[in-house]
């Protein structure tokens, strides 16, 4: 089962080659290295020269986005499966390849693990629950891409992701994937790779909030009452009403403990 890893870069060539030594160094060889560079300034173009040999494609040019690249990314892609692996993100070790493939067939559109979450000064393994309800996608979660193997039919039949929107296309092709082709993603338990979080500058939610409205009206506009009852159950969640029943409930629990 050949594999298409995917990086895309912009001005990162310390992360990039952190990037693709996690790449090349694998022990499972059936797989084509891809990477869309967005016409970077630094010495990212030195650092894709020195690995070449172990890169299948690769371009240097202006993009019109992170989405707009990861769409030139897998309209490149020969294998069956495509995992986009950013800058600065890196592979677990040099086996995880060789775990998941068995995982892999043409039956299954989404294989996904777990990651690491990695910070200046500790390492965090972020743990996904095995299934995303659409509830869940209301409230933002989403499956991780960087330990995602996406089926590359898959990525075809729904024409990638959406140039429209700037921060959440990635979650709207994994809602449009369950609603639309009605997949059942794979969990495998297994970590597939480590997210670079040095540097991620944080995500403006209310231009989130925003892009996934933009998003639901125009593909799912029967979804917005659902988006909206989520966002007030977020909100009961952080209210004080809510904070005081959980105080009750806890002192409840440990007086029940004692008894």
């Amino acid at each position: 089962m050949k594999i298409s890893i995917i990086t895309i870069n912009l001005n990162n060539g310390d992360g990039l080659q952190k990037t693709i030594e996690s790449v090349v160094n694998q022990n499972y060889k059936d797989f084509e290295y891809i990477i869309i560079d967005g016409g970077s300034k630094d010495d990212s173009i030195d650092i894709i020269n020195k690995y070449r040999n172990n890169i299948t494609s690769w371009v240097s040019e202006k993009d019109n986005g992170i989405y707009h690249a990861m769409n030139k990314g897998w309209k490149k892609a020969l294998g069956e499966y495509c995992i986009f692996l950013n800058s600065g993100d890196t592979l677990l070790n040099q086996e995880i390849l060789k775990s998941v493939v068995p995982y892999l067939s043409e039956d299954q559109t989404i294989i996904f693990g777990d990651l690491i979450l990695r910070y200046k000064d500790r390492d965090i393994e972020a743990i996904h629950p095995s299934r995303i309800s659409i509830f869940d996608f209301m409230i933002h979660a989403s499956y991780p891409h960087q330990a995602t193997f996406i089926n590359t039919k898959l990525l075809h039949e729904l024409n990638g992701y959406d140039e429209n929107f700037r921060i959440i296309s990635d979650w709207l092709f994994f809602l449009r994937a369950t609603i639309e082709k009605k997949i059942s993603p794979l969990k495998i338990p297994h970590v597939v790779s480590v997210y670079d979080m040095n540097g991620i500058s944080s995500i403006n939610s209310k231009q989130r909030e925003e892009e996934i409205v933009k998003a639901l009206e125009h593909y799912f506009p029967y979804l917005i009452a659902d988006k909206m009852k989520s966002k007030e159950l977020q909100y009961f969640k952080l209210s004080r009403p809510h904070q005081f029943l959980k105080r009750i409930l806890l002192v409840l629990k440990r007086f029940k403990t004692i008894n």
